[in-house]
């Protein structure tokens, strides 16, 4: 072949045929999507059993009796930033705009988290008893600002969710071959079933200890800026110098524009450099973090429509166990709301439906309304 050929991205569709069988897709998916989903439940009850943690109490179930001390604020502010097209979408950045991009892109992020700390401690000591962000503005703005940040924090959190569901469904179907409604309607499953017996972003914020907040998140935004700035590094770097190789899965032709605005440079490497097994753990990698991040987005829902909706207007005095039922209600409903949109903006062709610049103007403004005095 004329090495020449080579030089343009072709936008003709070839299909690249699948490194793993439908079944592994399937397999990581819902089994083991459904396993580690009872393996939480089976936890729940051990840890209530053995340490008196019930989650049948309010502050127990969505804050975690605000005890959770510095290691696991890291860890869990990590897996909520972790989302699963972020892994795909440094990777895009990097290979459009130049090997700086993947450090910039992991340290807006960093920055963001570390400065959450701040305002962690911030909104601990002047509101303690909250539990979402969204009850600290209704506190220093009252009914009309509280229902529109509602309903700005419901649908951003909508088409993150979106964006998170699209990009993952779009590199399992590349990896097994799997239909892609059927790991957006899956994926969904098992994160609904352990999210409905344990408990994004500020939630961990409310959850932590006081002493743990400045630390966990200092050390969650220092942890988070590894992964996207040596990964987006290291991916684009090795898919550039093997696209032109015969190992390299679109071989004889470059990717096309919609392959690497899908992130698919990091399932490609992979199944370049190490076949089969490079397959399995880009798959593993995606529906792990995926998972994780999709935890916190329907969770953070839920405590909107629990706390800012339903004990807000509806039920001043709600019991405990009527707050858990609606936000288990919300878990629901958010999950099914978020897999139906989600199929609505594959077959309109929506690649991924970013809403970074909504989400920073949301965030700024939820922080002001926390930041000055009452």
């Amino acid at each position: 072949m004329d090495p020449t050929a080579l030089t343009y991205r072709s936008e003709e569709p070839s299909v690249v045929p699948s490194p793993l069988p439908q079944s592994v897709g399937y397999g990581v998916v819902l089994a083991a999507g459904l396993a580690f989903a009872f393996g939480m439940m089976s936890l729940t009850a051990i840890l209530k059993k053995t340490l008196n943690e019930d989650n049948s109490k309010v502050e127990t179930f969505m804050v975690a009796n605000r005890t959770v001390q510095t290691g696991l604020v890291a860890s869990a502010v990590v897996s909520s930033w972790l989302w699963g097209t972020a892994l795909l979408s440094c990777v895009l950045v990097t290979y459009s705009y130049g090997i700086s991009s993947a450090f910039w892109y992991g340290a807006g992020c960093s920055t963001a988290i570390v400065f959450f700390g701040y305002l962690g401690t911030v909104c601990k000591g002047r509101v303690p008893e909250a539990h979402t962000i969204l009850e600290v503005i209704r506190i220093r703005y009252g009914t009309v600002a509280h229902l529109s940040f509602t309903f700005l924090a419901i649908v951003n959190n909508l088409l993150n969710t979106i964006n998170m569901i699209l990009g993952a469904s779009a590199a399992i179907s590349f990896l097994t071959g799997m239909h892609i409604m059927a790991s957006t309607f899956l994926l969904p499953l098992g994160v609904v079933l352990y999210t409905l017996m344990d408990t994004g972003y500020f939630l961990k914020a409310f959850a932590a200890s006081p002493s743990a907040v400045v630390p966990g998140y200092i050390l969650g935004g220092i942890s988070y800026l590894s992964i996207p700035w040596s990964l987006g590094t290291v991916v684009v770097t090795a898919s550039l110098g093997l696209e032109a190789l015969p190992i390299f899965p679109t071989y004889p032709r470059l990717m096309t524009g919609a392959e690497v605005t899908n992130g698919l440079a990091l399932p490609y490497m992979a199944v370049a450099v190490a076949g089969k097994g490079g397959a399995v753990a880009v798959l593993l990698m995606t529906f792990m973090a995926v998972t994780s991040t999709l935890s916190a987005q329907i969770l953070a829902v839920s405590s909107i429509l629990t706390f800012d909706i339903y004990r807000v207007y509806f039920n001043q005095e709600a019991s405990n166990k009527q707050v858990i039922r609606w936000g288990h209600i919300g878990v629901v409903f958010f999950g099914v709301i978020a897999a139906a949109f989600t199929a609505m903006f594959h077959y309109i062709g929506v690649l991924h439906a970013r809403q970074d610049l909504p989400s920073r103007k949301l965030n700024c403004n939820c922080l002001l309304a926390v930041y000055q005095e009452f």
